[in-house]
């Protein structure tokens, strides 16, 4: 009788597998009017993704591997009106992004800290996955063999009814009872269902996100030869960012020269002739001349790409070592 109610409540609205899911979750969502070509939609914004949100619908989702350790992310995911192909784009959210720079900077990383960043990923119908029931069902994960005393059985992903996406990733493990060291007596094996959650962005997020978004201009704390310092530009915005730095001859009135304008707008998608782009988590170390070594006046000018050179910010120097120190190791 419940198996017939479920399967009377799975054709109007919801699916009824969902086994050892938390009762304190929002419910599945999974009816007839959030599907696309059988499959849930899963189309949306969804927050806190690490890791495991790749791994789990990944061609080896091994519970025995290591998993690579990323900062917190977002992910937009998009489905096709056909159900045909999920396409899952990943970058950082405002969590992952602030411990992304402080984890770059206390480090003195450059483009090997993007080890720490997730990588967008397509999955196909029929190649990575099938529908049924309401629900997203992976074909990597069940296990054909069992190993070490446990077997994969299957990986079911949908939504839950805040919005939220939702997996659940069922395995077959050995059951057994002892004592201290003793050997385990063998009591057969069960089903267990683990369920991972990443809830609904929220509309103010990206606006946190962007205002955490920066250019830095650093030094080093040291000189060489007495007469220049290191100094390290990094780009923290998501996206490239367009710089320029150019030197002045020092007069008694320390005045800058005066820059052409730029156009407002460059339409290649790529940074103005004479300036240099740097992609996200991208650095470039120049040396600058201590002001007594006779070193000039400084501009340094940068904007994101995307806004063009309307947006260009100046930084005036005429001394390195007013720039903000890089921190020191522990």
């Amino acid at each position: 009788m419940r198996r017939f109610l479920c399967l009377v409540f799975t054709l109007l609205l919801s699916a009824c597998d969902a086994p050892d899911y938390p009762d304190d979750w929002p419910a599945p969502d999974n009816g007839f009017f959030s599907r696309k070509g059988g499959c849930p939609d899963l189309s949306g914004a969804y927050d806190n993704v690490g890791s495991d949100l790749p791994w789990l619908l990944g061609s080896n989702p091994d519970f025995e591997s290591t998993r690579q350790a990323w900062f917190e992310h977002r992910a937009k995911v998009t489905m096709s009106d056909d159900g045909d192909e999920v396409q899952f784009e990943l970058s950082l959210n405002a969590k992952g992004l602030e411990k992304f720079r402080e984890h770059m900077l206390e480090h003195n990383l450059a483009g090997e800290a993007r080890r720490f960043l997730g990588t967008s990923f397509t999955l196909r119908k029929g190649d990575d996955y099938r529908c049924s029931g309401g629900w997203l069902s992976s074909l990597h994960f069940p296990q054909a063999e069992r190993e070490h005393g446990w077997q994969r059985k299957k990986l079911q992903v949908g939504r839950d009814s805040d919005g939220g996406l939702i997996a659940g990733a069922t395995i077959n493990q050995d059951v057994s009872l002892g004592w201290g060291d003793s050997r385990g007596v063998p009591l057969g094996s069960m089903d267990e269902t683990r369920w991972y959650h990443w809830p609904a962005r929220s509309q103010w997020a990206d606006n946190e996100l962007e205002s955490l978004q920066r250019f830095e201009w650093r030094r080093y704390w040291w000189v060489n030869h007495n007469t220049r310092m290191a100094t390290r530009m990094i780009n923290f915005y998501l996206e490239p960012v367009c710089s320029r730095l150019q030197a002045f001859p020092r007069n008694p009135e320390q005045q800058w020269f005066s820059t052409p304008p730029l156009p407002s707008k460059d339409e290649s998608g790529k940074c103005p002739e004479g300036w240099r782009q740097l992609n996200f988590a991208g650095t470039y170390n120049t040396e600058l001349t201590l002001p007594e070594r006779g070193g000039p006046l400084y501009r340094l000018e940068w904007y994101p790409l995307a806004k063009g050179a309307s947006a260009v910010n100046t930084i005036e120097l005429a001394d390195v070592r007013d720039l903000p120190a890089m921190p020191r190791r522990k």
